[in-house]
């Protein structure tokens, strides 16, 4: 059955299922999910870590994965996104190109020189949209790349093609 997971979104202040988060008033969230009760047990315990600069972008993103019954580990920057790896072990990293300490490129390689590592699927996200930097990406171990802005839509379909 579905039902609405967001109660009420007002005043810069999103409450949903009795926690409040502070957002700003660009962003807008708006959608019905299934309980998670009644997803797929593989989605429901799948661990996805946000690596993205943008704190804002962070908490959208997050929140928008939660509510499509992931498990969301938030990192901000190249040292926590390589922490969380070894702390949390998440299935798939949806990882931002443009850090302010270590660029995602190298952050992909260093996470792929261990082989404990090489089940998690990485999703590079970028605003750089060339075939050459595709294939950089792909050769410093991302597994895939979608290219900034990018729709919820195409998010959730790349997530979901990932970890198939």
């Amino acid at each position: 059955m579905n039902e609405a997971r967001v109660l009420l979104a007002n005043n810069h202040k999103l409450m949903l299922e009795g926690l409040t988060y502070l957002l700003k008033p660009t962003f807008v969230i708006v959608g019905m999910v299934n309980d998670t009760k009644s997803m797929p047990t593989q989605q429901r315990f799948k661990k996805i870590l946000i690596v993205e600069d943008n704190i804002d972008l962070v908490h959208v993103l997050g929140l928008a994965l939660e509510l499509q019954g992931y498990e969301v580990i938030r990192a901000t920057d190249g040292k926590q996104a390589l922490n969380a790896v070894s702390l949390y072990r998440p299935d798939l990293i949806l990882l931002d190109m443009s850090l302010p300490d270590i660029d995602g490129l190298e952050v992909a390689h260093i996470i792929r020189q261990d082989q404990i590592n090489q089940s998690i699927r990485i999703l590079a996200a970028t605003g750089r949209d060339s075939f050459e930097y595709k294939e950089k990406c792909r050769r410093n171990g991302c597994d895939d790349y979608i290219s900034k802005p990018y729709t919820p839509k195409q998010l959730a379909s790349r997530i979901e093609k990932l970890l198939m």
